[in-house]
């Protein structure tokens, strides 16, 4: 079962590395990205762990370890989500009390005339 562990282990880091580097080659790489990828695959090993754990027959600590894991990885994942739902509903919607640059540029010219 430790060959098990290891073998879960690579495959996390693999796809951790294969992750960032896809987002450097698209040109999407931010430090929240990266802290976020880290978390999320850190979470994806404590999980692996605490299979072991319950196949090594400690269900005590296996359990309370999965409630703990699952729950800091939707708090993760929740918090970033509602943090980029933000950033592109700022970026990408017409607010009310905000022009275009499109609206601004139109009106410029018309006042110049």
């Amino acid at each position: 079962m430790k060959r098990a562990a290891i073998i879960a282990f690579l495959i996390t880091l693999v796809f951790l590395v294969w992750c960032i580097g896809w987002m450097i080659k698209n040109k999407k790489l931010t430090f929240t990205k990266v802290v976020v990828s880290f978390i999320l695959a850190n979470s994806a090993m404590w999980v692996w762990c605490s299979y072991y754990l319950a196949w090594c027959g400690r269900e005590e600590i296996a359990d309370s370890l999965s409630k703990t894991v699952i729950a800091e990885l939707i708090g993760v994942v929740l918090t970033y989500s509602l943090k980029e739902g933000v950033a592109n509903m700022a970026k990408y919607n017409c607010w009310p009390n905000t022009k275009k640059e499109s609206q601004i540029t139109k009106k410029e010219k018309n006042d110049k005339s």
